[in-house]
C-alpha cells in the first residue's frame, strides 16, 4: 500500500484526487491519520509518504520520527518526506536568501526592523492562509500592523515578516508556478495568472497558450529538483515565481491541494487536469513498486517505537483496544 500520513482535519487536500478523478493509484493509497500514530501495532512493506508536517505536534512529530527511523532500518527507499529533515518554511527560504537563489528574505518580528527591505507583509510563519496584511511600505505602517495582529490575539513567535518579491511583467500580470514533487519526479501544475500579488482563490479562467506550454516543457524541473532536495522533501507542491528568469520560491507545501474537482476548472483545462492526475498516479506507484521491492523480508516493524513516548491514558487504551495495522 502507499500509506500517505497526513491530519485527520486536513484531508481535503487529496480527497477529489482519490474520489473524484479516475486513475490507476486511487485503490493503493491509504490515509494514514496523524491522530492515530500512538495506535500503530504493525507495519507491512509499503510506501510511507508524511504529509503535513507543519501541522505535527510535538509528540505527533516525536512519533513520526520515530517510525520513520524504523522504517528506515528495514528499507531506505520508500519513505518520502523524513520529518525530522524536511525544512521549515522559514529555514529554506533563509537558505534559499543565503545561496542566492531567492532575492527576497524573511524575518523573524524581533529581528524584523533591524536590516529588512520594505514593502514586506506579515504572515503567521507555519499555516497556508496567506498574508495577515497588505503590503506595510515603511516602519511607522509596520509597528501599527504589529500591534494590531498582536491585538487581536496573533503570537509574534508565530509570525514572520517577508519581504516582498515584485515579479510582475510589463503588463502588471503576477504569476504562480506550481510543481509536485513525488519521489523523483518534477511534474508542472499550473500557472495562475493574476493583476494581484496574493493569487490564492482565483475563479475559474481558460487555458493560455503560456500555460499550455508550461505544462508540456516543464521547463524548469531540474532547478525544482535542487530545490526541494535542500529542502529535504520527496513529496510537496513548490510555488514560485520568476524574478529576471530567476525562480523565486515562494513556499513548498507538504499537504499540497493535488487537484480540485472538475467544476473548479474551465472545459478547456480538464484535459490537462486528468494529465497531471495520471502523472502524479504513475509516479506514485513507480515509487511504491520500487519500495516494496527494498524491504528486507527478514525485517519486522512493530508498534514498539511507541513504547518510550509519554502518552495519555486514553491512547494508552486505544493501542490496546483499536490497535492499528498499516
Amino acid at each position: 500500500m502507499i500509506n500517505i500520513f497526513i491530519s485527520k482535519h486536513h484531508t481535503y487536500t487529496i480527497k477529489p484526487f482519490l474520489k473524484t478523478w479516475p486513475h490507476k493509484a486511487a485503490s493503493c493509497i491509504r490515509l494514514v491519520y496523524y491522530q492515530d500514530l500512538h495506535r500503530i501495532q504493525n507495519v507491512t512493506p509499503g510506501l510511507f509518504v508524511f504529509a503535513d508536517i507543519d501541522r505535527l505536534t510535538k509528540k505527533q512529530r516525536q512519533l513520526a520520527e520515530m517510525l520513520c527511523q524504523k522504517i528506515s532500518d528495514v528499507s531506505g527507499n520508500n519513505l518520502l518526506n523524513n520529518p525530522a529533515k524536511v525544512l521549515s518554511r522559514c529555514q529554506l527560504l533563509t537558505l534559499l536568501w543565503e545561496k542566492g537563489i531567492n532575492q527576497y528574505r524573511v524575518h523573524s518580528l524581533s529581528e524584523a526592523e533591524k536590516s529588512m527591505r520594505y514593502p514586506v507583509f506579515i504572515r503567521r510563519a507555519n499555516d497556508h492562509y496567506g498574508s495577515l496584511t497588505g503590503l506595510i511600505v515603511n516602519k511607522e505602517n509596520y509597528y501599527d500592523q504589529y500591534r494590531r495582529l498582536k491585538k487581536r490575539g496573533e503570537d509574534p513567535e508565530q509570525m514572520i515578516a517577508v519581504e516582498f518579491c515584485d515579479t510582475r511583467d510589463k503588463e502588471g500580470f503576477f504569476r504562480k508556478y506550481s510543481a509536485f514533487r513525488i519521489g523523483d519526479r518534477i511534474i508542472p501544475g499550473h500557472i495562475i495568472f493574476s493583476r494581484e500579488w496574493v493569487t490564492k482563490d482565483m475563479p475559474p479562467e481558460p487555458l493560455r497558450e503560456e500555460e499550455k506550454q508550461y505544462l508540456e516543457d516543464n521547463p524548469h524541473q531540474n532547478e525544482l529538483k535542487k530545490i526541494f532536495d535542500l529542502a529535504n522533501i520527496e513529496y510537496g507542491r513548490i510555488d514560485y515565481g520568476l524574478f529576471n528568469g530567476k525562480i523565486q520560491v515562494w513556499e513548498i507545501n507538504t499537504n499540497p491541494v493535488i487537484i480540485q474537482k472538475r467544476g473548479k476548472y474551465s472545459k478547456d483545462k480538464i484535459v490537462f487536469k486528468q494529465k497531471l492526475v495520471n502523472e502524479i498516479a504513475d509516479a506514485f506507484l513507480w515509487r511504491h513498486t520500487h519500495a516494496e521491492a527494498s524491504w528486507k523480508q527478514s525485517k519486522t516493524i512493530d508498534g514498539s517505537f511507541a513504547s518510550s513516548v509519554s502518552l495519555s491514558r486514553l491512547q494508552q487504551f486505544a493501542r490496546i483496544v483499536c490497535p492499528l495495522k498499516i
